[in-house]
């Protein structure tokens, strides 16, 4: 995954840019004004994990396969923090100051490799194959966690595009669960050199139609305290976990009805409007010409 390695090497970079960017800055600065920077940088960095860490979002500013890495600024914020506390005890000796540093730079280094699973789950390539009334291949999930890998699959190979559970599980950097830009990463990854490009949508149920015209959609699902309470067969019956996201395919609408591939299950879906509305997010990704 080469994308990922430069991307790393690119906030590698400018994490040491912010670090001797605020030293120059701060050199010279009151004790106090220090101290105040690097609370604002502590601020900074509450705010960027609740609006912005691995957020759909930042895919508009950042539609790179390697968003994951570039769109984690934590090397950035913490290249500065060391910066303010080198400056902040600059009447320290060399070695006074060291601790922190490399305690800072550890966090930098493991908030980048945290995103690359060091042993991917081991996957098997189970599919349900095309038949007359459901003309679709469905990749189904061997592993309680990938779910989105196999549904990356499945969407692949509508496309005539080869791939299996196990090679998106590597690229949709699945560990226990894939994230969204995980999932972002594996997709684009296999449309290189394609006419297509995977992208996020959020809508209502009512609005999906606009997006199936042409292929099959992820769809994010998740089954919530309240519909497993009102609705227990979805747990009791289907094997919804309550609170835990789940991604299935949509591949079409016929009249009423959804004609669905879920990972986790041995038959084709088909589902009605009242069961997409009580499990989908209203979050999926689609795959839209380049």
């Amino acid at each position: 995954m080469e994308d990922l390695r430069l991307a790393m090497i690119l906030m590698a970079l400018l994490s040491m840019v912010s670090f001797f960017t605020t030293v120059l800055l701060m050199r010279n600065w009151w004790p106090r004004m220090v101290d105040a920077a690097a609370a604002t940088l502590v601020i900074l960095i509450g705010v960027y994990v609740r609006l912005v860490w691995g957020q759909l979002w930042i895919v508009k500013w950042i539609p790179l396969s390697s968003v994951i890495v570039l769109a984690n600024w934590f090397p950035i914020f913490l290249g500065a923090l060391a910066g303010t506390f080198w400056v902040r005890m600059q009447k320290e000796t060399f070695f006074r100051r060291l601790p922190i540093q490399v305690l800072l730079i550890a966090a930098a280094v493991g908030s980048e490799i945290y995103v690359i699973p060091a042993k991917p789950p081991e996957c098997g390539n189970e599919w349900i194959e095309r038949a007359t009334l459901f003309p679709w291949r469905i990749c189904l999930q061997t592993t309680p966690h990938t779910c989105s890998a196999a549904a990356a699959a499945t969407i692949l190979t509508s496309l005539d595009i080869e791939a299996n559970e196990q090679d998106m599980a590597v690229l949709c950097l699945t560990r226990r669960g894939t994230t969204w830009l995980g999932l972002y990463h594996g997709l684009s990854v296999r449309l290189a050199g394609t006419p297509y490009k995977a992208e996020f949508f959020e809508c209502d149920v009512e609005d999906l139609d606009e997006h199936i015209k042409d292929h099959p959609v992820l769809l994010c699902c998740e089954l919530t305290d309240e519909v497993s309470r009102d609705y227990p067969e979805y747990q009791e019956v289907d094997g919804w976990i309550p609170g835990v996201q789940h991604s299935v395919v949509l591949f079409a609408r016929i009249k009423t009805s959804y004609f669905l591939g879920d990972p986790s299950q041995k038959q084709p879906e088909v589902w009605e409007e009242q069961d997409l509305a009580r499990l989908w997010t209203g979050r999926g990704l689609r795959i839209v010409p380049r």
